[in-house]
């Protein structure tokens, strides 16, 4: 592991453990330093490099990784640096907490902040183990491998060298950790009348802390990986997968706990009384970021993210049957799933009050090939982004808030839906709960109006419907990617993408291949990073140099 880099000896106004052990807030900001490595913005890379959208940019890093350039060397998803910076700063921390006086007037509360920071330690150490095994789990030979375990310090003296951890073993270190974070805090944050202690060092006001809630469902989340095709050797099955999301669906009301179909989570401030967010970042993302990449050039945006005519087909009809075409003509978009047009600006939509036009004539500049920025697919983002935000130059830009969502109900409930059907099929009970009547829940608060067409399907034949559910539910928030390598969809990651071409005159279209996928077999898993292979003798997996 190459962790020198953050043991070199302490420079001037650094702490040493010592400073740390007597001054409970330095000691905590070691702890907080691992929340910060966290994500805390959508950047949409993946979603990209998934049959869900193309990037308009050349220059994008996600094009290497499409057309056949991505590499072992190639940093753009790879977590590993990050993650082994966070266990080293998780892991100091949890050795001086022990030590340290949380507060010097009261007993209770200091055994009892000692407590929680422990828990959030434990939670953050199996929630980066699971980025870790998302990111870099695969076989090696005929090996199933996950990451080095590191459960302690390393100090300059230690041997770095350290070999790759079964993936069944990793998967077990991250359920003790998320079980231990589980055992210490409480499911969310509120106060308890009269309680002043509690309050004080466990109540409402530490709402942006990783909460127990939060543990069940990265614990839920590593045992569907776990339990997928890809990862099945394992050992750990659908059944574990199932009971561990339908946990969370009892602490949430199951399913009537689903938030209302208008809900947009990442444009909620975090707190404790969204039904829909579970955990999210406390750090706004940029108030016109996202806008000023995603907008089309007729509103003074880069287009950046394409989403492609494959994701469009994959929104149902409103009636819940599948879309089955043509798509060569406007008439495609009539009588959909609603959040095709909460997703995704199509030609013909109305964005920002503005009726949209992306036929092939001369004044349309957001059409295919008109401007550099114009898009690749003939369609742009619309999921995130603020129609009250305001790029005009010409004008004060107005900008909006957006949450980066680290764990959501909705997710949840698809995690149980995909495992009870797999495990009992779509109509026996898991908790209380079956696959088939989730599915119909999501899709009657999305607008669907009828759930005959999920009524009549089998176990394969719901299975298929799930992850489609899964891909539109979810899109966007970096799950497609790596759904397609858990279901070893090697078909799925290598095929060729689509986008429309509207006529100058709008009453014809046609779809053609806007981009090959240049992917291999092998990278179903993704690398370790040439930079420890390079180093040492760690195993990389198969395929990767």
């Amino acid at each position: 592991i190459s962790c020198e880099k953050f043991l070199e000896p302490l420079p001037e106004k650094r702490f040493s453990e010592e400073d740390l052990t007597t001054n409970p807030a330095y000691a905590e900001g070691v702890l907080l330093r691992a929340y910060t490595l966290l994500p805390s913005s959508y950047n949409f890379t993946t979603d990209m490099a998934s049959d869900n959208a193309v990037s308009n940019s050349p220059s994008d890093a996600v094009n290497q990784i499409v057309l056949g350039g991505w590499t072992s060397n190639s940093g753009t998803i790879s977590q590993w640096g990050k993650a082994y910076e966070a266990f080293l700063y998780i892991n100091k921390f949890l050795k001086i907490a022990p030590n340290v006086v949380w507060d010097y007037k009261s007993p209770q509360k200091s055994a009892s902040f000692y407590k929680r920071l422990v828990g959030e330690a434990y939670a953050l150490r199996g929630i980066w183990g699971f980025y870790l095994l998302q990111n870099h789990g695969g076989y090696a030979g005929e090996q199933l491998l996950g990451y080095p375990i590191l459960t302690r310090e390393l100090i300059p003296k230690d041997d770095y060298k350290l070999p790759r951890n079964t993936y069944a073993e990793c998967v077990a270190q991250i359920l003790a950790d998320l079980d231990s974070a589980i055992a210490k805090l409480p499911l969310k944050w509120a106060d308890i009348a009269g309680n002043d202690i509690y309050n004080a060092t466990m109540g409402a006001r530490f709402w942006n802390r990783v909460n127990g809630l939060t543990a069940k469902f990265f614990k839920a989340r590593v045992l569907l990986y776990a339990a997928s095709p890809a990862f099945s050797a394992s050992g750990y099955t659908w059944q574990q997968a199932a009971e561990s999301a339908a946990d969370i669906m009892i602490e949430n009301n199951g399913i009537t706990g689903l938030s209302s179909a208008d809900v947009e989570f990442y444009k909620t401030a975090p707190t404790n009384t969204s039904r829909e967010v579970i955990w999210s970042s406390s750090r706004v993302q940029s108030k016109y970021d996202l806008e000023a990449n995603s907008f089309p050039p007729s509103l003074f945006g880069k287009g950046n993210v394409n989403p492609t005519q494959d994701f469009v087909n994959a929104f149902p009809n409103k009636d819940g049957t599948p879309f089955t075409g043509p798509a060569n003509s406007l008439s495609q978009f009539n009588n959909r799933d609603p959040r095709l047009a909460k997703y995704v600006v199509y030609n013909g939509s109305t964005f920002k009050s503005k009726v949209m036009d992306f036929s092939d004539k001369e004044t349309s500049i957001d059409a295919p090939g008109r401007n550099v920025n114009a898009t690749l697919s003939g369609y742009y983002l619309k999921k995130f982004l603020s129609e009250s935000v305001s790029i005009d130059p010409s004008k004060p830009f107005v900008g909006k808030d957006v949450y980066y969502a680290y764990a959501r109900y909705t997710e949840a409930l698809l995690n149980f839906a995909e495992a009870a059907n797999e495990s009992v099929g779509p109509d026996v009970p898991i908790k209380g709960f079956t696959a088939r009547s989730v599915i119909n829940a999501i899709r009657t608060r999305a607008g669907i109006t009828s759930t005959a067409y999920i009524n009549g399907l089998d176990q394969a034949g719901l299975r298929k419907a799930i992850r489609n559910e899964r891909r539109i539910e979810l899109c966007f928030e970096g799950h497609r990617f790596w759904d397609i390598r858990r279901w070893n969809d090697i078909d799925a990651m290598k095929r060729s993408v689509n986008g429309i071409k509207f006529s100058s005159d709008n009453l014809s279209a046609t779809v053609s291949e806007i981009q090959k996928r240049e992917y291999k077999d092998y990278q179903i898993y993704g690398p370790i990073p040439y930079s420890e292979t390079h180093t040492y003798d760690i195993k990389q997996n198969d395929g990767w140099q």
